[in-house]
């Protein structure tokens, strides 16, 4: 292979040693055709080598391969049918556990719902015993406020009517006609206006009263208190629950009709301090 470029000059490739056919210049087309015929040779010997180990490899029937599996198929479905079998026991005893759970769960269920109803009526009619007693109490204690009301306003009431009999008298006659009777009832009042009434009258709270001590409990209970939880209210129906009992037994104890009234009662220091009042008027 030469270049021509004005002269002659020998190609470097063609001119390295141990290069070329027997110390001559490379032929590139004879070096490929060579390599080619070389390469389909190699390929040939492969081939009749890979022919040549089929040829020589030993092959198993297709009937006693397939018997073989048939027997390993049939070892694994006996295998398997042995496991259950053993297993069997097992899973019916699982089985009549889940049942038994399931009744179970169904019988705790309707027990914890009567439960549940049985406790909210019992609350309900435990409120509703306690409304019923403070309701009874408030109109027994506005009654007796409202006898004391009367008492201290009747001298008010005389002042008015003398007042009404003066200005509606037109005679002597007239006024001596009304005048002796409200004179009467004037005296009264102003002997007790001078002694001092006796507000103990009136009705004083007993200490085993139920609303004076849900009040208690109402305050003791919601002094110091930021967040009302269950086990809060839980808290306070123990206390209503207690004040209950207590004043129940109260009324057992107590040999009047009813604990819920106010009575007219009074201290030894309240009496003292009356007969100072009286004697001193």
């Amino acid at each position: 292979m030469e270049v021509q470029l004005g002269k002659e000059l020998s190609c470097p490739v063609n001119i390295l040693p141990d290069k070329g056919l027997n110390g001559l210049k490379r032929n590139m087309f004879v070096e490929n055709v060579v390599a080619i015929l070389k390469e389909r040779t190699e390929s040939n010997e492969a081939k009749k080598q890979a022919l040549k180990d089929f040829i020589t490899h030993a092959v198993s029937k297709l009937s006693d391969v397939y018997q073989q599996r048939k027997d390993g198929f049939t070892k694994q479905m006996k295998s398997l049918l042995d496991k259950h079998e053993a297993n069997k026991e097992c899973i019916e005893g699982l089985l009549g556990q889940k049942q038994d759970l399931l009744s179970s769960s169904k019988d705790i269920e309707a027990f914890l719902k009567k439960l549940g109803d049985s406790l909210i009526w019992e609350i309900q009619m435990k409120v509703s015993h306690m409304v019923m007693k403070v309701r009874t109490e408030c109109a027994m204690r506005c009654r007796s406020l409202q006898d004391g009301m009367d008492e201290l306003s009747a001298p008010q009431k005389v002042h008015t009517e003398m007042k009404k009999h003066v200005e509606a008298c037109q005679s002597p006659v007239d006024f001596l006609k009304g005048e002796r009777r409200l004179h009467r009832e004037a005296e009264k009042y102003v002997e007790d206006l001078m002694s001092g009434i006796d507000i103990r009258r009136m009705g004083t709270v007993r200490g085993k009263s139920l609303v004076k001590n849900i009040s208690q409990d109402l305050k003791a209970w919601r002094s110091g208190r930021t967040s009302f939880d269950p086990m809060a209210y839980r808290s306070l129906d123990v206390m209503l629950t207690k004040t209950a009992s207590l004043v129940e037994q109260g009324e057992e104890d107590s040999d009047s009709d009813t604990c819920l009234s106010w009575e007219i009662h009074s201290s030894s220091e309240e009496e003292g301090a009356t007969g100072d009042t009286k004697h001193k008027a």
